[in-house]
């Protein structure tokens, strides 16, 4: 019985979303669009009619700390339906919202667009460290196959050792065509490799690759 969701304690968190959702604050927004995304046990048919259109003008919010949030939490809450109201966002003015939506994408475990797809591969020669990572991690959660070279490069060749490192866990979460011969790949990067915290992350993914498959 104390496993059951209390639906008076859900009531008062959408009365408190939709009393801050609309503040003239933006740290109260965005708290409260990060806040209905975390909630447990919820589904879109728990959701009020309101909340859906609240999210998606948040969407467009003028302060980035909001958009930031409402695209995870429509990820979160809405999944696929969520997609063509999300895919926008990448070309968004600000770097934290549009490293939000590749990390929103890939939870979703829907393949996006084509367009967005390609945008998302020719964004890993992004200059931004967190840009790049971010959708490294990305594309190997959503299993593109065609990214696979480009990651690939990274793991071996990008400058930043956060982004090789996000490069290596990305060929570990890829299943395809190309995976056959994944684990030979990256174990040949430990050859070449100098960071400490790459080549833990190498071992490590080659561990998790060998007990999935086992």
């Amino acid at each position: 019985m104390d496993n059951i969701p209390d639906k008076s304690d859900k009531k008062s968190q959408f009365d408190q979303f939709f009393q801050e959702i609309e503040s003239v604050s933006s740290y109260l927004r965005a708290a409260a669009a990060k806040r209905l995304g975390q909630m447990d046990e919820l589904n879109v048919a728990d959701l009020p009619l309101p909340v859906h259109s609240l999210l998606e003008k948040a969407l467009h919010d003028p302060e980035e700390e909001v958009r930031r949030e409402t695209v995870m939490a429509l990820a979160f809450l809405e999944g696929e339906i969520a997609i063509p109201l999300i895919e926008p966002l990448i070309n968004d003015r600000a770097q934290s919202v549009r490293s939000n939506v590749f990390s929103a994408l890939s939870y979703i475990k829907k393949r996006p667009s084509p367009e967005v797809l390609f945008q998302m591969i020719s964004m890993l020669e992004d200059p931004s460290e967190e840009i790049r990572d971010r959708c490294v991690r990305a594309l190997g959660r959503l299993n593109v196959e065609e990214a696979f070279s480009s990651i690939l490069n990274l793991a071996k060749s990008d400058p930043s050792p956060v982004v090789r490192t996000g490069a290596v866990v990305s060929l570990g979460m890829m299943k395809n065509d190309n995976s056959v011969n994944s684990t030979a790949l990256i174990q040949d990067l430990l050859n070449s490799e100098s960071s400490k915290l790459v080549k833990a992350a190498i071992v490590e993914t080659l561990a998790l690759i060998n007990s999935n498959s086992q």
